[in-house]
């Protein structure tokens, strides 16, 4: 068990410019550069605890996406988990509409916001409908024992509205109401 806890896990690491990676920093795009001028990917070592945190991030985010897809209160995108037929953008609960597929049930596709100019881009965690219009919101999962000390990070700030702002644009056209971060 030790040796597992303390393995390094070596994988590729394609560096992007992404919300998640705000604010933006001049070193990581010129690493974004050079990598896709020589058409090579870094690898980078991931410790057990990293992986373990991201894995039950993501993990936190299915089931708060399925769970609100389910009651309908989820706007996106949907992918059939038999056929991985796409939907949407539609408010779920989303179900595979081909005959021959056995398994109805559609899961939720994170939207992905995209600006060429600048090559920015991320995936929304959820949109939920509100007053003719959405609601933005960013699951952040954190790991401190007294929420009560929490001060908003400004880097997640500047993600939701740099993903408000790319939603509201074409393709998306979406009327964002509001935003919000919540945090797990």
């Amino acid at each position: 068990m030790t040796d597992a806890i303390n393995h390094i896990f070596i994988e590729p690491h394609k560096y992007s410019f992404r919300g998640s990676s705000l604010p933006y920093c001049p070193v990581h795009d010129c690493l974004v550069r050079c990598q896709n001028k020589t058409n090579t990917v870094p690898m980078r070592q991931t410790k057990f605890e990293w992986r373990l945190a991201a894995d039950i991030g993501t993990t936190i985010h299915a089931l708060l996406q399925k769970a609100m897809g389910e009651r309908g209160t989820l706007y996106g995108c949907w992918k059939c988990k038999h056929c991985h037929t796409l939907y949407g953008p539609a408010l779920g609960p989303v179900r595979c509409s081909l005959s021959s597929c056995s398994q109805p049930q559609c899961e939720y596709t994170e939207l992905e916001v995209h600006d060429p100019a600048s090559g920015f881009s991320g995936h929304v965690d959820c949109l939920i409908p509100y007053e003719g219009g959405y609601i933005l919101v960013d699951f952040k999962t954190i790991y401190r024992k007294k929420l009560s000390k929490l001060q908003l990070d400004h880097r997640h700030r500047l993600q939701v509205f740099s993903y408000k702002h790319l939603l509201q644009k074409p393709p998306h056209n979406l009327n964002i109401k509001g935003q919000a971060i919540v945090y797990f």
